[in-house]
C-alpha cells in the first residue's frame, strides 16, 4: 500500500512501527499541518480505525489524499503549506518514538517472527476419539 501512495505523492514521508505488525487498532493514516478539521497535535486523519471499523483500500487512501491536494490546489501548495505548518510549529510538534520508522524497511527479526506466526497455515484439529 505504501508504495502505491509513493507513486501518486512522490515526496510522501510514510513512518511505520515494524514491531506491532498485528495492531490494527493502532493503525492510523494522518497527514500532519494541513485539512479541514487538524486535532491539537495538528493532524488531519485519513483514516483510523477509531472512526471507521474496516481496513482502508489503497484507493480510498489516494482518493482522499487527492482530494485534500485539490483543497489546496495542487499536491506543490498542500506540501509548501506543510512546510509552513511545521516550521511555525515545530516546538510543538510531539517527538518521533524511537520504534518507527520510514517506509519501505526490513522487519526486524522478532517481527519477522510474528508475521510468519500470523501468516502460518492453521493447524489440523486431533481427534481423540
Amino acid at each position: 500500500m505504501g508504495n502505491s501512495i509513493k507513486e501518486v505523492f512522490p515526496n510522501i514521508r510514510i513512518l511505520g512501527n515494524p514491531d506491532k505488525i498485528d495492531h490494527l487498532g493502532c493503525f492510523e493514516i494522518y497527514i500532519r499541518g494541513v485539512g479541514p478539521h487538524l486535532d491539537d497535535k495538528g493532524r488531519y486523519y485519513i483514516y483510523s480505525k477509531k472512526f471507521t471499523r474496516k481496513f482502508p483500500s489503497k484507493n480510498e487512501i489516494v482518493d482522499k489524499l487527492v482530494t485534500l491536494a485539490m483543497l489546496y490546489g495542487s499536491s506543490c501548495n498542500m506540501e509548501a503549506a506543510q512546510a509552513q505548518y511545521i516550521r511555525a510549529y515545530t516546538n510543538m510538534l510531539p517527538k518521533q518514538s524511537p520504534l518507527m520508522h520510514e517506509h519501505p524497511t526490513s522487519l526486524s527479526e522478532e517481527a519477522e517472527k510474528e508475521k510468519a506466526i500470523l501468516n502460518a497455515p492453521p493447524k489440523e484439529p486431533v481427534n481423540f476419539f
